[in-house]
């Protein structure tokens, strides 16, 4: 089994954040079954459309990440039984490991920036990347008050960054 080992940077948003992203980002439709499964529909750049169905779990030695695509018949009928659910748009980049950008709610406006690095398991944390360093909130590593299931709803969110250092 895969053992997740993701690390996370709250940032804020800015055109100059915008730019050292690039084109190309992702949107992503998310709902949660539970805390620990989600469902995803991942539309790319070019409008190809990718779901998943996520086994996400802290098993003591690690968080466990199972993700196996699913048709888009399965898709559709577990979407009326998610709870939690979210639009992000993701930009990803290779920078010293595997860095995602994910921006929730609406891209024009969001309310969240978080960026998260996938490294190899037992990899400590690195540095932000450097494109992302001028917009750095702070650095959250693997706190849980950060998940996607907790940032879904959006007034957490806004109390959670509102909290923050400015």
């Amino acid at each position: 089994m895969p053992i997740e080992n993701e690390y996370k940077f709250v940032l804020r948003d800015s055109p100059e954040l915008r730019t050292a992203l690039g084109e190309g980002g992702e949107s992503l439709l998310q709902g949660y079954l539970s805390e620990h499964n989600r469902i995803r529909a991942i539309c790319n750049a070019k409008g190809a459309v990718t779901r998943k169905f996520t086994f996400k779990m802290n098993t003591g030695a690690g968080l466990v990440e199972i993700e196996p695509r699913i048709p888009k018949k399965d898709f559709d009928r577990l979407w009326p039984l998610t709870t939690n659910r979210l639009v992000k748009t993701r930009f990803s980049f290779e920078a010293g490991g595997h860095w995602d950008v994910d921006f929730f709610g609406d891209l024009d406006a969001p309310y969240f920036v978080l960026a998260e690095v996938e490294l190899p398991e037992g990899l400590p944390e690195p540095p932000i990347a450097a494109r992302l360093a001028p917009h750095l909130i702070k650095a959250v590593g693997k706190d849980p008050a950060f998940t996607s299931f907790r940032l879904s709803d959006e007034q957490y969110a806004r109390h959670l960054l509102a909290s923050l250092p400015p």
